[in-house]
């Protein structure tokens, strides 16, 4: 379903996967990109690069499941990495998208990481902003002392019911844009936590106890990469990226900038739409309108 929205060449709506609504956004048109959040955030918070790429660009913006308004199913089998992926697929096929560029951050680009890997006829690019590259993370967490250490933020989502203590403060406290950090505080107080906290505990996440012979086997990807990394990553060491080549088997390249944290796109935009807008130009080879 799209519905028309107020701006030029842009619309909203909600794909079906089963029982699960997905809402999107879209704006502008011509080579169609989808760029996916991760938490604690929601879709708009890629507003600096939609503002960009919509220029030349159908940019999509969906809204993961968990998240409102799209739907809180209330299991945790229900944020299974495969229904995840289809929820991807939902939204393209929704849209008539055969081909997209795909753009993450952290749980986003965990799900586009996977979707790329299975489904690469349907992706022409993927770029990864600061979230892990799935084939290392996986490894690196149940191995590395020191990477367990960084994770320890997400123990008490482990243990998190409807009805607990959000602990909003703690959760955005690296959102370094202080009118953000307001926006998605009051985005987690009036939204229920518990789907979005269910990606952690539906398999999809390294858990403790840790054990490497449990480790996540994804195909490696077969389409052109782009990582963009912010330098002061609070949650996740640089050993993350180490050994890329094992995963990326149609090239990569690799930034990182400074100044810059887990959220690196809201850090430093005009930057990451630099290295994105060069991306698109001399890899997947489309030109600035």
């Amino acid at each position: 379903m799209v519905s028309s929205a107020t701006e030029p060449h842009s619309a909203e709506g909600f794909a079906t996967n089963g029982d699960v609504r997905i809402h999107y956004r879209v704006r502008g048109s011509g080579p169609a990109m989808l760029f996916l959040h991760g938490f604690p955030d929601t879709a708009e918070t890629f507003s600096a690069q939609v503002e960009e790429f919509a220029r030349d660009h159908m940019v999509i913006t969906p809204t993961l499941r968990g998240y409102p308004p799209s739907s809180v199913p209330p299991t945790v089998e229900d944020y299974a990495f495969p229904l995840l992926v289809e929820d991807v697929a939902a939204v393209l096929d929704e849209l008539g998208v055969e081909q997209v560029t795909l753009l993450g951050h952290d749980w986003g680009g965990g799900v586009l990481q996977v979707f790329a890997a299975y489904f690469p006829e349907r992706v022409k690019g993927l770029a990864i902003l600061n979230s892990p590259i799935v084939q290392r993370f996986d490894g690196l967490i149940r191995s590395d002392p020191e990477q367990q250490r960084r994770c320890e933020y997400m123990l008490p989502y482990l243990d998190y019911h409807e009805g607990d203590e959000k602990n909003i403060a703690h959760i955005t406290r690296t959102i370094r844009d202080a009118d953000w950090r307001r926006h998605v505080t009051d985005y987690l107080t009036r939204s229920p936590m518990e789907g979005m906290l269910n990606y952690y505990k539906a398999g999809g996440y390294p858990t403790p106890p840790y054990d490497p012979a449990q480790a996540l086997v994804i195909p490696p990807q077969k389409v052109p990469v782009l990582v963009v990394w912010g330098l002061e990553d609070e949650y996740f060491g640089l050993e993350v990226l180490d050994a890329p080549w094992d995963a990326f088997e149609d090239g990569y390249r690799m930034v990182g900038v400074r100044n810059a944290g887990h959220w690196v796109f809201r850090d430093q935009p005009d930057v990451v739409n630099a290295e994105i807008r060069s991306w698109l130009g001399t890899v997947l080879g489309e030109s600035a309108a």
